[in-house]
């Protein structure tokens, strides 16, 4: 059986994405928002998960997973390389910027941002999250 994570070819169920989304250490620090609801800095999690994907932003599901797809792909060098999805309540979508592999998922009412390379360079998860998070915040009340 193929390693759940980021990699699709798992059949997925809500106890066994729990289980991969479980964050094997808890070492955080939150998105901060202003009274607006709108974001005045981003602070980066540091979330390891079960397959060494690094946990890095949660956001509002305030859109639709089809809409943050779209919106994802006017980030200048995004690309879409799988989107998955049940049409109701669940997507995966997979993208790779400036060379790195992405998954954003949707849990418990937010977008959960993850990146392949746990490594990789704040300034680059910072531009990700600059992107998507203005536009998940203004439906935001």
């Amino acid at each position: 059986m193929p390693e759940p994570g980021p990699n699709k070819g798992v059949e997925r169920t809500a106890s066994s994405v729990r289980s991969y989304l479980a964050p094997a250490c808890s070492r955080s620090s939150r998105l901060a928002f202003g009274d607006s609801a709108r974001p005045v800095s981003i602070q980066l999690l540091n979330r390891t998960t079960n397959d060494g994907s690094r946990w890095f932003a949660e956001l509002p599901e305030s859109r639709s997973f089809d809409a943050l797809r779209d919106h994802l792909r006017a980030l200048h060098g995004v690309r879409i390389t799988e989107f998955l999805t049940d049409h109701v309540t669940e997507a995966w979508i997979d993208f790779t910027f400036r060379h790195h592999t992405f998954t954003i998922n949707n849990q418990y009412g937010d977008y959960w941002l993850f990146v392949r390379e746990p490594s990789r360079p704040d300034d680059i998860l910072s531009e990700v999250v600059s992107h998507c998070q203005p536009f998940l915040h203004e439906n935001v009340a």
